[in-house]
């Protein structure tokens, strides 16, 4: 009898001991599957949300055949006071910026980027300098350097890209707009006017490597610039000079821009310019509906409590915390960790004194964060993969929350476990691939949550695929309204994440997208999610 009670109690001390182990395996139960209904009510972004930046480049010829008798200009009034009137109509906008480039026989930089009010008074003083002082124009022979000048306003872009780059937060791309005035004809560094061939061979191929930015440079430049508008205006007294004009045309056709010409005493119109349009209507390209509280391990859907893509069955056996997404602590998930490198920790017991310290991302730390906080890094493209798991662990791009362009977001195609990749081109990422060959493709399987790594014909039955209903409910000038119905989506507890990503582009410019992730807590049979 005595033997009896102290099995019975080693039993229990046993029992006491594992129930905090054995605690996500009940609440993670089969016999706890549900079936609830996803309804979202949602309107493509407003454009005004998502404007670019508009960003002047005035370059404003200052040689001496302004000031020289009778001069072109010699009060500076036809090349500023349109100028000043035109950069202050309308209500101050914060995304619209302006900088200044004086030439004559040397080109300099007069002003940066700047806001409205600091440029107005660049501006003013510029109008009112005769003959502009050093650092504006060092030397002037009476020359117009066009060469140097234009190199002077592919530096001033790419600069300004660069100081978007190391800011590391969201992208948000520019329109460049140049303004390029002048009254006579482009000289080289020694004021001999340019022959007809060195236009051709230097002048304008300088353009192009203005106007090219966006796409010949292998320095994601495309992401920073939405566009660049190179336009030019020639004026005169009362004698044309043809060549000149011409030329400057030319140089207004080489950068997509136009040409405007203002006669003796015409003050230059910069209203005859048009601009970029900044606000472009959206298109819904995309919309997946995941529940990221269950991942598929082999045929059967898995309760995975933390949402770090390994299921809490897998973690006990692995020696990570079910209950938390990042057990050691370090910044990165289990799952990413657990994806890339086979374990989810560096620590065999996710110790984080032994976690990897991910030194390259220091950079990508968040200023208010503290030790313990779950979001150590930034996500500055908004795709649920922090910059250090997509940096340091799987190589992606941090300023692009789909890297390859196959409109499968990267933290999307990681769920795949390399079933679509994440780096290879969008027409070989595996997207349209059918690995467990039962004649549905791994982006079928994703966005209906079905297993691409097992045919579906061997998976319990009550695993069903998700059913997408999308209805258009309204189109509006601006944006176009939907509701959304996905069913069934099978669920453990109402405290399971379903997450919905609604993938957008410029409805004339595709390859500007746009990303919402919304996330709610299954609740009842019905979860309405209202977004408009």
């Amino acid at each position: 009898m005595k033997l009896c009670n102290i099995l019975i109690i080693v039993f229990l001390v046993i029992l006491g001991s594992c129930r905090d182990r054995l605690k996500p395996l009940s609440r993670g139960s089969e016999i706890n599957l549900k079936e609830i209904t996803v309804e979202a009510d949602f309107c493509t972004i407003n454009p005004e949300l998502s404007k670019s930046f508009l960003k002047f480049i005035y370059v404003i010829d200052k040689s001496g055949s302004n000031r020289s008798n009778p001069g072109t200009d010699p009060t500076g009034s036809r090349r500023y006071d349109n100028l000043i009137q035109f950069v202050n109509t309308g209500d101050s906008d914060d995304a619209v910026f302006y900088s200044l480039i004086n030439f004559s026989t040397e080109s300099s930089l007069i002003s940066d980027f700047v806001t409205r009010n600091t440029f107005d008074s660049t501006a003013r003083s510029q109008r009112d300098l005769t003959n502009p002082l050093p650092p504006a124009i060092s030397n002037d022979d009476g020359w117009t350097n066009y060469g140097h000048t234009l190199d002077r306003i592919r530096s001033l872009i790419v600069s300004d890209v660069n100081r978007s780059k190391e800011a590391l937060g969201q992208v948000v791309s520019s329109h460049y707009v140049i303004f390029f005035l002048s009254d006579g004809m482009p000289t080289d560094e020694f004021g001999n006017a340019l022959t007809e061939e060195q236009v051709q061979n230097n002048l304008l191929p300088k353009i192009d490597s203005i106007s090219n930015l966006k796409t010949t440079t292998d320095n994601d430049f495309d992401k920073w610039i939405e566009s660049i508008k190179f336009s030019t205006g020639y004026y005169y007294n009362a004698t044309v000079d043809a060549t000149a004009q011409r030329i400057l045309e030319d140089m207004a056709a080489r950068g997509n821009g136009e040409a405007h010409t203002f006669a003796d005493g015409q003050a230059v119109d910069y209203t005859k310019f048009t601009l970029p349009e900044r606000y472009v209507k959206h298109a819904l390209k995309e919309v997946f509906v995941v529940n990221s509280s269950t991942v598929w391990e082999e045929e059967l859907l898995r309760f995975d409590y933390d949402g770090d893509g390994i299921s809490d069955v897998l973690e006990l056996s692995l020696g990570s915390n079910p209950d938390l997404a990042d057990s050691d602590l370090n910044g990165v998930s289990d799952g990413v960790e657990y994806t890339v490198t086979g374990a989810p920790c560096a620590h065999p017991q996710c110790d984080s004194a032994g976690a990897n310290p991910f030194h390259s991302c220091l950079a990508y730390i968040k200023e208010d964060w503290a030790f313990g906080d779950p979001t150590k890094y930034v996500d500055s493209d908004g795709d649920l993969l922090n910059n250090c798991e997509e940096k340091a662990l799987i190589g992606s791009d941090i300023f692009k929350f789909d890297t390859n362009d196959d409109w499968i977001t990267d933290y999307l195609a990681l769920k795949s476990k390399g079933a679509i990749s994440i780096l290879s081109d969008p027409k070989v990422s595996g997207r349209l691939l059918d690995p467990d060959a039962d004649g549905i493709t791994n982006y079928y399987e994703l966005k209906h949550h079905t297993p691409w790594a097992i045919r579906n014909s061997i998976i319990p039955e009550r695993f069903k695929p998700y059913q997408y209903k999308l209805t258009q409910t309204a189109k509006e000038l601006s944006r176009t309204c939907y509701n959304l119905v996905v069913k069934p989506v099978m669920v453990y507890d109402d405290q399971n994440l379903i997450q919905i990503h609604i993938l957008e582009k410029s409805a004339i410019i595709d390859n500007r997208k746009f990303l919402r992730v919304i996330q709610q807590r299954a609740s009842g049979p019905v979860l309405k999610v209202d977004i408009r």
